[in-house]
């Protein structure tokens, strides 16, 4: 069934309003299964390796027949393990360039499954081909409407860069949520383990474009300073590598060219997928930064309040919250150095941290305001 150019226009922008609002990629199935003639139209994800698959959202297929096929006969998908070759971004696969006809109406998944679920004939439009997955739109015919033709491979071929544009999109909408929605303030980017920044909010973006202190070089975040560099990769590895999950991996001072105080840089690994569009390079690790220059310092009354502290270590918590060495903090309220350090022994205690840069990291994401009350 070959689809008008108007049908195709209506098909387009369905795509692009479910990018927006993934609620409709159900209504977006519907419509295309109807323009198609199609018994059951998906979204689909191959994992070549393990030799499974899953759908990801159905229109036409039963819940019962949606569940056996993730429990058992995805794991006998002749289409995905013969045709693994031909899974190239872009391309479409009629389901008679897989394997012969006869060879696959032999199979236990046509017997044992496709027939039950009345639908036997495939093509599928590959959307994207991440290593060793591939995330794609499917559609069946029953038999009755025996196979599909070229003029439904063109049809889906059209179609296909606008859904990968769509996922795309779909994937940096949810990023943004995200930032907006994440503890603290400041610069917020989001990184895949080794480093490279898939998306940053605009404080971030305006961080690294200012080149004072941090900067991202080929699409990778890194410290001007060759220590913090380092000590950024580090955490990098020490949070993508842990084998439980933690709230965060540490922090780092980065120092910057400019003279001003330290960008106070937290890492935290991404324990939870973000619910992106299947096959988006996902994120690993939250990145924040905190310009102690640009905030307020934080309350020293609202840590009194959380954690008990005295108003002196209320205030000497706040100072080191601002990413001053101890020295320095006990020099502005006017205590000896010794008399500073039992003091931050008791914070540590009270606030159950152990350093200086797990202290900055439980401090920034606290309410902001006068620091001395």
């Amino acid at each position: 069934m070959s689809l008008s150019e108007h049908a195709l226009t209506d098909l387009i922008g369905a795509v692009y309003d479910a990018a927006a609002h993934p609620q409709l990629w159900d209504c977006f199935l519907a419509q295309f299964a109807g323009a198609l003639g199609a018994r059951v139209a998906f979204f689909h994800q191959h994992h070549f390796g393990r030799r499974t698959s899953e759908v990801l959202t159905i229109h036409g297929m039963p819940d019962i027949l949606r569940h056996e096929y993730h429990q058992y006969y995805s794991r006998l998908n002749i289409w995905r393990d013969r045709g693994r070759h031909l899974f190239c971004e872009g391309g479409v696969i009629l389901d008679q360039q897989i394997c012969p006809r006869s060879t696959f109406e032999r199979s236990e998944f046509y017997n044992d499954y496709l027939l039950r679920l009345d639908a036997v004939h495939s093509v599928t439009g590959v959307i994207t081909r991440p290593g060793d997955e591939s995330v794609h739109l499917t559609a069946l015919h029953d038999p009755a409407q025996g196979p599909w033709h070229e003029s439904d491979r063109a049809a889906i071929a059209v179609l296909l860069p606008h859904l990968k544009r769509a996922r795309d999109i779909q994937g940096r909408l949810h990023l943004l949520e995200a930032a907006q929605t994440s503890n603290g303030h400041g610069g917020i980017a989001f990184l895949t383990g080794d480093g490279h920044c898939i998306l940053a909010n605009a404080c971030a973006d305006g961080i690294f474009r200012g080149g004072d202190g941090l900067t991202v070089r080929n699409d990778v975040v890194h410290a001007l300073d060759p220590r913090a560099d380092a000590r950024l990769r580090s955490l990098m590895r020490d949070g993508t590598s842990a084998p439980h999950p933690i709230e965060c991996s540490g922090a780092v001072l980065v120092p910057r060219p400019s003279g001003r105080r330290p960008y106070q840089v937290a890492i935290a690994p991404l324990r939870h997928s973000l619910p992106l569009f299947a096959g988006m390079r996902k994120p690993a690790i939250l990145l924040s930064i905190d310009d102690p220059d640009a905030r307020q310092p934080v309350g020293a009354a609202i840590l009194i309040q959380l954690y008990g502290l005295t108003p002196r270590e209320a205030a000497l918590a706040a100072e080191l919250g601002d990413g001053v060495t101890l020295e320095d903090a006990a020099d502005r309220l006017g205590m000896r150095y010794q008399t500073g350090r039992t003091h931050l022994r008791r914070i540590f205690d009270k606030t159950s941290t152990r350093r200086q840069s797990e202290l900055i990291v439980l401090l920034s994401g606290l309410p902001r305001g006068t620091a001395h009350q």
